[in-house]
């Protein structure tokens, strides 16, 4: 009886992980100088044929920074052992900082199936900018 128990509770677990959503944002590296151009890659991967994403990018509040450039790529792969849609969504964005010190880059929102994922802040740090005259 308990063995069943565990199977069916396994089982469970699997049809529930069955479609996945992974959302990240990351910089290259969290100490910059003072001509550095902070590099932001965000990653959205979608495990299903199932998922849709519904909504664009939100990006955080990015005023700290000047927008130099912007890119993305979509990728989407069927997995022939497992027979799974995985549609990878990667985008870039290249910031230039406006002020030095300790900057704080807040969330990526995005809308999958009617539900919200974030991203976690993060800090990045600025060292001696120059201003341009």
């Amino acid at each position: 009886m308990q063995h069943k128990l565990i199977y069916i509770l396994l089982t469970l677990a699997s049809v529930i992980t069955y479609g996945q959503v992974n959302l990240s944002l990351d910089a290259d590296k969290s100490e910059y100088g003072s001509k550095d151009i902070v590099n932001l890659t965000i990653i959205l991967e979608l495990n299903g044929s199932d998922l849709e994403q519904q909504s664009r990018f939100q990006l955080p509040d990015l005023s700290k920074f000047n927008i130099i450039g912007s890119g993305s790529v979509t990728n989407t792969v069927i997995d022939p052992a497992t027979n799974t849609l995985i549609t990878q969504k990667i985008s870039r964005i290249a910031l230039e900082p406006k002020k030095k010190g300790k900057i704080k880059i807040g969330s990526v929102l995005v809308t999958v199936n009617n539900k919200i994922y974030k991203t976690e802040p993060f800090d990045v740090n600025i060292r001696d900018i120059v201003d341009k005259r």
